[in-house]
C-alpha cells in the first residue's frame, strides 16, 4: 500500500515542500529526483493523508489566481480544520481571516 511523504528541499534561496505517494521511503526519493532537487533534499517523512491533503490544497490556493479560482479548495481547508462553520458565516471582509486561522490550525502556508 502506498503511504504519503512529505520532501522539503531547498531550490536556490527557496525552501520547499512537495508531497509524493510511493510504497517506500526510497520509492519517495525517486519520485523527488524527477523534480530535479534530489541533491538538495532537506527532509523526507511519512506523512498522514490528511496532512497530505492539507498541503495539497494549501498548494492549489497559493497557485490560484484569485480566490474565486479556490474556492472549494478554501471550503475544503476549513472543512480539514474543523472550522466549516466558521467558513460559512465569513463574509467578503473576513473570509481571508478565518482561511489564514485555518492554515495556521493545519500548520500549512497558504
Amino acid at each position: 500500500m502506498k503511504k504519503a511523504y512529505e520532501i522539503t528541499f531547498k531550490d536556490g534561496q527557496n525552501i520547499i515542500t512537495k508531497t509524493v505517494k510511493a510504497y517506500t521511503i526510497i520509492g519517495a526519493t525517486y519520485l523527488i529526483a524527477a523534480y530535479g532537487c534530489c541533491e538538495n533534499v532537506i527532509c523526507i517523512k511519512e506523512i498522514s493523508f490528511e496532512r497530505y491533503h492539507a498541503l495539497n490544497i494549501a498548494s492549489a490556493i497559493r497557485e490560484a489566481d484569485t480566490w474565486e479560482d479556490c474556492e472549494y479548495e478554501c471550503c475544503e481547508l476549513c472543512r480539514l480544520a474543523g472550522m466549516e462553520s466558521e467558513w460559512r458565516e465569513a463574509d467578503g471582509e473576513t473570509f481571508e481571516a478565518v482561511l489564514n486561522e485555518a492554515a495556521k490550525k493545519l500548520n500549512v502556508e497558504i
